[in-house]
């Protein structure tokens, strides 16, 4: 899935701004996508059923840099079904993957 966002980058001309972000106790961030007006979110997750824990780390980095950033959030799952949720996304990862 990260090569599938490099790809998309690079596709566009553009170098990747994709990290992977993790703390000292074990947090961490698949991919933290960095856009000019925010920092996009991913998870990636094999289940093809959403489950809130899902949404752990993003809620603890949100936590963290409430003030400073704005982020978007998106689980890619395993499932079939997108899904817009109040505050992220669910996007099934076989679907193809719009970074805006």
């Amino acid at each position: 899935m990260i090569m599938e966002i490099v790809k998309h980058f690079a596709n566009s001309g553009k170098e990747a701004p994709a990290y992977f972000w993790r703390d000292k106790t074990g947090n961490e961030i698949d991919c933290l996508i960095e856009l000019p007006d925010a920092f996009h979110l991913i998870e990636i997750k094999s289940s093809q059923t959403f489950h809130p824990d899902f949404l752990k780390n993003i809620r603890y980095y949100e936590k963290l840099n409430q003030e400073q950033y704005k982020t978007r959030s998106t689980i890619l799952y395993a499932g079939s079904t997108p899904q817009l949720r109040e505050s992220f996304s669910l996007i099934p990862w076989k679907q193809e993957l719009f970074i805006h």
